[in-house]
């Protein structure tokens, strides 16, 4: 094919998507100056709701086990799959300067990217011929978009963000009518840097290619994704080897894949209401109206096209890599907001060309926006007042890790295993300083970090096996003494446990003759307020549980052992 064949066709290089004048070419108009003001307003809104967010999750691996700070990985090496060298490196700069003194600075940065994608949707939507009032309403309503708060409350999600915001910038890019010296140069180092925030890029470079097809051939679709392609190759076979699922998707999984994407589908599509029909009927209008534009020879809107499609192509991806992690990741807030970021320009087209100039269809449409509108933010403040709770009682539980408990009596490396998988000892003794200030960490607080760090249940004793088997209390259970200081525990009602005190410090040993699910928590003054979470043993293989709880720290208690079956406790056969 004849690379330049798309020259001989004005209907497609030469006139813009759409087809009449569009006011993102023009001045400021009055659409340009609301938008600007909903931007301004909408960053307010969201530092604002942000203000008592913390650190938790993934950030600790950016923080911690990077070599931009004290870690040893490499800023190539991927997260989760994910080639995230931009997020990394931002961390570390973020860190340089302010330490972990507020989150702030961090969750800034992801509501900057945040901006970036409200105000690329609007340009795709002003040049796929929306009319201006309508874009402007409809994504002011998006800067506080509920449904995908975990990309508007969590700083870590600046990766996925990022990889949204530079896509449509690639796509407008792809999208530029004639040829201006320097697009193919500046799509290729746009695509190349949004390679660098999450995997995330990947089909909305490609979506960005199919611009170029649609606009030339498929040779320039060829040539558009070449460089991207060859420096994410690259990557991935030199720092980015370990870039692939980290559970491969199996035959039974495989097998859900078009349950996964209809449900996907239907979440995004739901726009945050209880139906999918609110996203449905739109965008059937939608591509209702593009046939009725194809057949009144109106060209197009290909960036709102290229960026469903770069939605879709996610989506199946998505529904490769993820549908082996459950089904419930298919209405995960991260995906919904890039369905939703990807899918509105698109949408508005439908909506707009059937209100027209219609003072009752405008009336309507503003009342449905306006309702839309305040139950996003409904549902944001209620997600960050829930975040911000569990991120309260992390940050106590690292402060109690830190400052109440000795070396001497860990059995744990990991001060908060749940929510803070990535965070060692040794890497929150450097961090605490900065964030302990003004935290008083209550008796629970301890507990919980007593729970992570002073008991354990491992497949060898970390601590001589003398546990006093005559000192433990059965509860809706009974206990039958064995030979050579065991004895066995039986279920006897609804929530069988035995209760070990935490005193002296040392091991026991559990074993079955069937498979038994075990669950250990803490417990002292009336209040259990943690779990070491479920497992199961299995037979023939005996774990060692070990407790060194310090009275002193969290007062008088005891561990909570439950059991579901038959289970064979083995210790000191007295205390002596």
């Amino acid at each position: 094919m004849d690379p330049e064949r798309g020259r001989d066709r004005p209907d497609l290089s030469r006139l813009p998507s759409g087809s009449g004048p569009s006011p993102s070419r023009g001045g400021p108009g009055a659409a340009t100056w609301w938008h600007l003001a909903s931007l301004a307003t909408g960053a307010v809104a969201l530092m604002y709701v942000n203000r008592n967010q913390w650190f938790f999750g993934d950030e600790w691996d950016f923080l911690a086990d990077r070599s931009v700070t004290i870690g040893e990985k490499s800023v190539l090496e991927p997260h989760n799959e994910h080639w995230s060298t931009t997020p990394i490196l931002l961390y570390g700069l973020l860190f340089r300067a302010t330490g972990l003194t507020s989150y702030l600075p961090y969750v800034a940065v992801v509501v900057a990217a945040h901006l970036v994608v409200v105000h690329l949707m609007w340009r795709v939507a002003l040049r796929a011929d929306v009319r201006p009032w309508i874009a402007t309403v409809f994504c002011a309503a998006f800067i506080l978009y509920g449904p995908g708060s975990e990309n508007l409350l969590w700083a870590f999600q600046v990766g996925f963000v990022g990889s949204v915001a530079l896509g449509l910038a690639v796509i407008l890019i792809a999208d530029s009518p004639g040829d201006r010296p320097g697009r193919l140069a500046a799509g290729w180092a746009a695509s190349a840097f949004a390679l660098t925030f999450s995997g995330i890029s990947i089909p909305l470079v490609g979506a960005a290619g199919i611009v170029r097809w649609m606009r030339g051939s498929f040779t320039s679709f060829l040539s558009w994704i070449s460089v991207p392609a060859a420096v994410y190759l690259m990557w991935l076979v030199t720092a980015g080897r370990d870039g692939t699922p980290a559970i491969p998707p199996s035959a039974e999984s495989l097998g859900l894949l078009h349950v996964f994407f209809g449900r996907a589908v239907g979440s995004a599509l739901s726009l945050g209401s209880p139906t999918w029909l609110a996203g449905l009927v739109p965008l059937v209008l939608s591509l209702a109206a593009l046939r009725i534009r194809n057949r009144r020879g109106r060209s197009l809107p290909f960036a709102a096209v290229a960026a469903g499609i770069g939605w879709v192509l996610l989506l199946a991806i998505l529904a490769v890599g993820r549908t082996s992690f459950g089904l419930e990741v298919a209405d995960s807030s991260r995906y919904v907001y890039i369905g939703g970021a990807l899918l509105l320009p698109l949408l508005l087209v439908g909506v707009s060309d059937l209100v027209g100039g219609s003072t009752r269809g405008a009336v309507v449409l503003l009342a449905v926006m306006t309702v839309w509108g305040v139950s996003n933010v409904a549902g944001l403040r209620s997600t960050a007042r829930e975040e911000a709770e569990r991120e309260r009682l992390i940050r106590e539980q690292l402060v109690a890790a830190g400052t109440l408990l000795e070396p001497e009596t860990l059995l744990g490396t990991q001060p908060d295993p749940v929510f803070s998988p990535e965070l060692h000892m040794w890497e929150l003794r450097i961090f605490l300083p900065d964030f302990a200030g003004g935290v008083d960490p209550g008796r629970e607080a301890v507990m919980r970090a007593a729970l992570a760090l002073q008991v354990s249940v491992k497949e060898e004793p970390k601590l001589p096996v003398t546990r006093p088997i005559s000192r433990l209390h059965p509860s809706d259970s009974t206990l039958t003494p064995l030979p050579e200081g065991c004895a066995l525990a039986r279920p006897a009602g609804t929530d069988p446990l035995v209760l070990i005190p935490f005193r002296p410090a040392s091991s026991m040993r559990l074993s079955t003759e069937e498979p038994v699910s075990v669950q250990v928590s803490i417990s002292s003054g009336g209040l259990e307020p943690g779990y070491a979470g479920w497992g199961r043993l299995e037979p023939g293989t005996p774990v060692y549980l070990n407790i060194a709880v310090e009275p002193d720290l969290v007062g008088e208690g005891a561990i909570v052992f439950r059991f579901t079956s038959e289970v064979r406790l083995c210790g000191a056969p007295s205390e002596a």
